[in-house]
């Protein structure tokens, strides 16, 4: 018979098997790891020059001149208001990038920055006037970016499209273009209708009685651009056209500022591009030559962007809501692409060699321009895409490890290579963080190339995440915590084909795999000094590889012997002051993750804690089972329960979650209150029950249906709660399960019982109702 302490015995034991079983199959899969001597070679380099980068058509990365695999990370540097640039002569916590930056940067471990080089900026008067100044100021950042080994990608940035729209990007010309080609009754558009009312926004004017800008209100200017003669630089040109512009205020105001491309006036001026309408597509792709045609010669330009954040055209003319977000993949087949193909042929009329890069319509995953820009260059081409979405609060790496693979898949099917050009957008507060944390390893373990937005303030008008809280120096001092979560060690070049990278922010430890190939150097960086590495490390490798090390530059060299080999490398940090002694085979086992694991990203304690849980299962099944349909029955003819088992088997079915909840992919590294929530539910179900039903097999499938459906409802309903702060959306969230399930127990409640009890020698018949009433009890 069944007790309590029989149970006890059976889920010890079993439990310890499953350490047993785990750590062996751990220590007898864990490569061959040596530890590698530090070279006195004072020949060894620490610096990777700057190189022309190219896309490889078999791996689809970042390959060099060598053909080492290249992996980047930054940050974005976007200046949104005029003069368009930040300053490059003096260093400043809000507005610069200097010298000084660029220093930082190189010894914080990031090797690009994405730039923003605004059509504002290159032809702010006019599709023929353009501002020498402006790109020379370009040229000048690029080239101090390119004495520290700092790559650039040349961005096209526009949110909201211009300030005429409460965003930037666009010269006020070409939207001038744009709306006097249009049926509207007034010649600003009427913006922000119908999202906002213009009256917040404009002063009262003559515009048919309506707000409008004060440039349009009297009479005979319904036709002036407001374009001084003598107006040449944007900051000029934003002087002369102040009228033109809605109230900076009322802009900051709007909840949210993507709001703003709904707009009449704003989809209106889109479509207007992708239509070409008034040879708009001239002043766009002359932005581009120009730019193409100063920076051709300059290796350090990783890519030109064409265009950030694309939106479909005018949303107004379907007929049924949200019929714009179904048919995006032919707005961005059928519109933008021959405007991006029109924009890549004039870059390669002056510069063939460097990478040119395009956004699909935000949301697209999966983009619907399939065919090269420009023939025979998908060796120089790539798509560019952001992150962001709700993952901060409730998707988590669900969201994140559907993205990437989406963007693998398309790689495979078109070709090129990808970068992850925004991402992050948060402050410094624990669960933003982790969200840093969670995009950033999907990131490494599909090696894709990543920049966060945003380095600086940069005087930002339309950013989501606080604006200036988003940066790495609000308020003038510099956010440690987000800089150690964003400099991560990683593989800046690889000496052959990258197969898997990961870095553990609990353990420090980083870990790689790679085929050995002629271009036999790898440059490794740690991140800043004395973050994740204070007391020093220790590199292992399956190879015997030459070593040298400078502060967080790790330089790796293997002999020509090793090429076409599998080289598997492993940095552990040192455990206080002592980094003589050598880790043993059981730390080594635990850190150092075979391949299989490395290369599905996942962590070995995750790993070891699921096998656990999993193989604990088997026998609590059988235990529970038994324990259902075989009781024990006492003289007064009832159901003998064990308080003490109930919890038993509540624990258990708490367990069997969370283990169902790993199985499942769901985050590990998560906000703590969630995992606490997922653990404890089935406990809590358990509880709710109070019968006999709750030591059910069936009970145990319904928690984890449950379980499920409670996750979901952060994944998918979260969207519909208009969530204002975190604990909204956790009181919101619960309510909608708590409703769903709470009508499973009731349903539940009202069976009667599982398992017959064991006949006894003198009621061997007796299965009437009233015995059968009799011997059930509540479980607790």
């Amino acid at each position: 018979m069944l007790d309590f302490t029989t149970a006890v015995k059976w889920l010890t034991c079993d439990s310890i098997f499953a350490v047993v079983v785990v750590i062996v199959w751990l220590t007898a899969s864990t490569p061959s790891l040596q530890p590698l001597s530090l070279s006195d070679d004072a020949s060894c380099r620490f610096e990777d020059p700057v190189d022309w980068i190219r896309v490889d058509s078999d791996t689809h990365h970042f390959v060099d001149g060598a053909g080492r695999t290249r992996l980047f990370h930054g940050v974005n540097v976007v200046f949104k208001q005029p003069p368009f640039l930040p300053d490059s002569d003096k260093w400043d916590p809000y507005l610069s990038f200097s010298q000084r930056d660029a220093e930082d940067l190189r010894l914080w471990g990031f090797n690009m920055i994405r730039l923003g080089v605004l059509w504002a900026g290159t032809f702010p008067s006019g599709p023929d006037r353009p501002d020498p100044a402006y790109m020379e100021a370009v040229s000048r950042i690029v080239s101090l970016c390119a004495a520290e080994g700092i790559y650039v990608i040349v961005d096209l940035h526009t949110d909201s499209l211009s300030r005429r729209f409460c965003g930037n990007g666009f010269p006020d010309w070409a939207i001038d273009v744009a709306l006097n080609s249009s049926t509207f009754s007034r010649p600003d558009g009427g913006f922000p209708a119908p999202v906002a009312d213009p009256d917040a926004f404009f002063p009262h004017g003559s515009c048919s009685g309506e707000a409008c800008p004060p440039a349009w209100q009297d009479e005979g200017k319904a036709e002036k651009n407001a374009l001084a003669a003598n107006a040449i630089t944007a900051v000029e040109v934003a002087a002369a056209n102040t009228d033109l512009y809605p109230n900076l205020t009322a802009c900051l105001d709007q909840p949210d500022f993507f709001d703003f491309n709904w707009a009449y006036a704003n989809t209106y001026s889109v479509e207007a591009l992708y239509r070409n309408t008034s040879g708009l597509w001239n002043g766009f792709g002359e932005h581009w030559r120009s730019v193409a045609q100063t920076l051709r010669d300059h290796p350090n330009i990783l890519m030109y962007e064409l265009l950030n954040e694309p939106l479909p055209g005018n949303i107004y003319k379907y007929n049924f809501p949200y019929q714009y977000w179904i048919n995006a993949p032919a707005e961005e087949r059928d519109l933008q692409g021959p405007l991006y193909r029109d924009a890549a042929r004039r870059i390669r009329e002056v510069d063939p060699r460097h990478i040119i890069c395009f956004e699909p319509i935000v949301w697209n995953f999966w983009p619907a321009i399939t065919e090269p820009l420009v023939a025979d260059g998908l060796d120089r081409e790539a798509v560019c895409w952001h992150s962001y979405w709700h993952a901060i609060h409730h998707s988590g790496r669900p969201y994140y490890e559907f993205a990437f693979a989406a963007m693998g898949q398309t790689l495979r099917e078109r070709g090129g290579g990808s970068f992850l050009s925004e991402y992050g957008s948060v402050g410094n507060r624990p669960f933003e963080l982790a969200d840093i944390r969670r995009v950033q390893e999907v990131a490494d373990s599909h090696l894709s190339s990543r920049a966060y937005w945003q380095y600086k303030n940069y005087k930002d008008i339309t950013s989501s995440g606080g604006l200036d809280r988003l940066s790495l120096y609000p308020h003038g001092e510099l956010q440690s915590d987000k800089l150690n979560a964003l400099a991560t060690p990683y593989a800046q070049a690889t000496g052959g084909r990258l197969h898997s990278m990961s870095f553990d922010l609990d353990t420090s430890v980083f870990n790689m795999e790679f085929t050995g190939a002629p271009a036999n150097e790898t440059s490794i960086h740690l991140g800043p000094p004395q973050v994740h590495y204070p007391h020093g490390f220790t590199v292992f490798a399956n190879r015997k590889l030459s070593l040298c090390a400078n502060g967080s530059n790790l330089r790796l060299t293997h002999s020509a012997a090793l090429v076409g080999e599998s080289i598997k490398v492993c940095v552990l940090p040192c455990v206080g002051a002592d980094c003589t002694s050598d880790p043993s085979v059981w730390y080594l086992a635990w850190h150092c993750r075979p391949a299989f694991l490395w290369k599905q990203g996942v962590s070995a304690v995750l790993f070891v804690s699921t096998a656990f849980l999993l193989q604990a299962v088997l026998t609590n099944f059988l235990t529970i089972g038994e324990y259902a349909c075989f009781v024990k029955v006492d003289d007064a003819r009832t159901l003998w329960e064990s308080r003490a088992l109930s919890v038993l088997m509540a624990v258990v079915s708490g367990t069997f979650g969370s283990a169902g909840v790993m199985c499942l992919g769901l985050p590990f590294h998560d906000e703590l209150w969630r995992w606490l929530v997922a653990s404890t539910m089935p406990l809590l179900l358990v509880v709710a029950g109070k019968s006999e039903h709750s030591a059910h097999p069936a009970f145990f499938a319904l928690c984890v249906a449950l379980l499920i459906l409670w996750r979901v409802t952060y994944c998918v309903l979260d969207p519909f709660l208009q969530r204002d702060t975190l604990l909204s959306l956790v009181v919101r969230a619960n309510v909608v399960f708590g409703l769903v399930a709470g009508v499973g127990l009731l349903m539940l409640m009202r069976r009667s019982h599982h398992c017959p009890p064991r006949a006894g020698p003198d009621d061997a018949d007796d299965f009437s109702s009233d015995a059968v009433q009799r011997r059930s009890v509540p479980l607790l």
